[in-house]
């Protein structure tokens, strides 16, 4: 196996974000070591890919990492900060995990419900990174459900298989015709 080579790390001096808030480049070991321990110390994590273009297909030349603390209340903070992300990716609570734990055993559903926002939600059995075989889509005739299926068009178009479903609402049938048309087309 080949030596890592140095790559030049980029000024970052008095770059800051909108909010204020420093950008810091990783360029050691020993940084990347003192990034992960505050990491692990964070409840809620928000990660961002940085890329050179625009597209889906643009090449990633970096990452964003930025965690804030909570009331203490899930729920409320993750739906609070979900309404200003492209994406959430949120993992699915295996049905034997304990009911002690940080988040309640609703979290993704309230999430996804409270935000509007496109999610990708990873399987409990998820060990590793995987390529996107099957995705469910919940359909809802709805603008908001419009808008997730829209976000989410750049994964629906990798993954292998997508399927969708949709359940009756009191007097009004489901009808996922017009949504599988329009997956269709793309």
């Amino acid at each position: 196996s080949q030596a890592p080579t140095a790559i030049a790390a980029p000024d970052l001096t008095g770059l800051t974000t909108s909010a204020g808030r420093a950008y810091r480049a990783i360029t050691t070991a020993a940084q990347l070591d003192e990034l992960a321990a505050t990491l692990r110390q964070q409840k809620l994590i928000a990660l961002d890919t940085e890329t050179i273009g625009l597209g889906h297909r643009a090449e990633v030349c970096g990452l964003s990492l930025a965690w804030q603390e909570g009331s203490g209340m899930p729920i409320a903070d993750t739906v609070r900060r979900a309404l200003y992300a492209d994406l959430l990716v949120l993992g699915q609570r295996a049905p034997e995990a304990p009911h002690d734990i940080d988040v309640p055993a609703d979290f993704v559903a309230s999430v996804v419900i409270g935000s509007g926002r496109a999610a990708i939600v990873v399987p409990h059995v998820a060990r590793s990174p995987l390529a996107l075989q099957r995705v469910l889509i919940a359909w809802k005739a709805t603008r908001e459900s419009a808008r997730a299926v829209g976000a989410a068009l750049p994964l629906l178009q990798q993954a292998a298989q997508v399927q969708v479903v949709a359940f009756d609402e009191g007097d009004e049938a489901a009808e996922p015709a017009g949504i599988v048309d329009y997956l269709r087309l793309h």
